[in-house]
């Protein structure tokens, strides 16, 4: 499954170069309610503490666990606007596990999804919510729909570190394309040297152009052969 990240023009060509991707924190992200569920049956004077417990809840979950977000859309104008830096980024697109199981896609409804205080931390308490929360990883509000989002969870005890952040390595075939955003200055000559000292020459590198006749974002969709067994993102 082919599937898109958006980077500034430092933080994509880093990842090329240093071969791996930054996973993100849970308690980072930019949605305030990440796997965060909202609370039923208490009483107003208990709301703040219900409230701090459920987002401890999500930063003790944060210390074990992270995300690589992905879309399946290059062409959204929107995306490279709040995602690439306004256009001055690069987006890569990448071979990444069809395992839905692992590589989940993102589900967008207006309906929150709550768990009942008293159940919760009632006897079987647990059990009660762990459902909830397979739940909760998949499901962001529709305001968030233009994403179009994938994610792979990672387990951050498998993680390689650096500078205080958490990655994963890139397989050799997993990187597919590279495309420079419209209003970058990246050179493409220097993203093709990248790609060749990595030996990743079954990479494309293209440039992003606004389409003459529509709102999105075009660019060149040229592939070039890899091996039918080559590694994808996410596989074990």
């Amino acid at each position: 499954m082919r599937l898109f990240r958006y980077f500034d023009s430092v933080g994509a060509l880093r990842t090329l170069e240093d071969k791996r991707l930054r996973v993100g924190r849970i308690h980072a992200l930019n949605d305030p309610f990440e796997c965060l569920p909202g609370l039923v049956g208490i009483r107003p004077e208990g709301e703040a503490i219900a409230d701090y417990i459920m987002r401890k809840f999500v930063g003790v979950l944060s210390e074990s666990a992270g995300v690589i977000c992905f879309s399946d859309n290059a062409r959204e104008s929107v995306l490279w606007s709040h995602y690439a830096d306004h256009h001055r980024g690069i987006v890569l697109e990448f071979e990444v596990t069809d395992d839905p199981s692992k590589c989940i896609k993102m589900e967008y409804s207006d309906e929150r999804l709550s768990v009942d205080y008293a159940s919760f931390y009632g006897e079987g308490g647990r059990e009660y919510f762990d459902p909830i929360f397979k739940k909760l990883s998949s499901r962001k509000s529709t305001g968030w729909a233009y994403e179009k989002e994938y994610r792979l969870y990672q387990s951050l005890a498998e993680c390689k570190i650096g500078g205080g952040f958490y990655f994963c390595p890139i397989p050799p075939f997993c990187v597919r394309r590279v495309i420079i955003g419209w209003r970058s200055k990246v050179e493409t000559s220097y993203v093709e040297r990248v790609l060749s000292h990595n030996g990743w020459s079954h990479c494309v590198v293209t440039r992003a152009k606004v389409s003459p006749e529509s709102f999105l974002i075009d660019y060149d969709t040229t592939e070039r052969e890899v091996s039918s067994d080559a590694e994808k993102l996410g596989d074990d």
